[in-house]
């Protein structure tokens, strides 16, 4: 789907195409709500980015019918690295687990088929858009307005300026860290970092 074939109308709308996004229409699709995703970049992330990702987060992938042996092909051997549980930076470790290599505790088995695992962000939106029908790269949102039966987007086509819009029933922000959709409605950051007992 192209910026031409944008509809008109839909039942959700949501602005990025990261992970979040994709994995938001996955679901909305397979309950049958008509959605459509918009990202600014033409193609899926190029570059290693986010690469963690947790047994629920693969539990909600098989789910969803997303391709488990693709998503095992894609993730990256596991590596000596540790997770750990202590009381302060420098205090008494309370747990510690293999961090990538956690499907060597064979009792991580009991509870999930899908340990945390090494999968960074450029190999997992391929497999994730091959699932989305409704992805148009390329496009940017603008702006939208809210009513009482809706949402109207502004959405630009990124190559020849054009803009057109879109009305959705819901609107959702899963365009990163610093997304438009959330500073334009006025949700701020909730951030909580006390860096006073950290050594330089």
């Amino acid at each position: 789907m192209g910026f031409d074939s944008l509809p008109t109308e839909t039942g959700v709308l949501v602005v990025g195409g990261g992970p979040v996004g994709l994995v938001a229409a996955i679901l909305l699709t397979g309950l049958g709500i008509d959605t459509v995703v918009v990202e600014r970049r033409e193609g899926p992330q190029e570059a290693p980015a986010a690469h963690v990702v947790n047994a629920r987060t693969f539990e909600i992938l098989r789910a969803a019918g997303v391709d488990m042996d693709a998503i095992e092909a894609a993730c990256r051997p596991p590596s000596d690295g540790w997770v750990r549980w202590s009381t302060a930076l420098d205090g008494v470790d309370i747990g510690v687990v293999p961090f990538e290599g956690q499907d060597r505790i064979d009792s991580l088995y009991d509870v999930t088929p899908t340990p945390l695992r090494n999968l960074s962000q450029h190999r997992l939106e391929p497999i994730l858009r091959t699932h989305v029908d409704g992805l148009v790269g390329g496009v940017e949102w603008v702006s939208s307005v809210e009513d009482g039966d809706g949402v109207t987007s502004t959405l630009r086509d990124v190559a020849s300026g054009e803009t057109t819009t879109v009305r959705s029933r819901w609107l959702i922000g899963a365009d990163g860290g610093r997304s438009s959709v959330r500073r334009a409605v006025g949700i701020e950051m909730d951030v909580e970092c006390d860096l006073t007992d950290v050594d330089a």
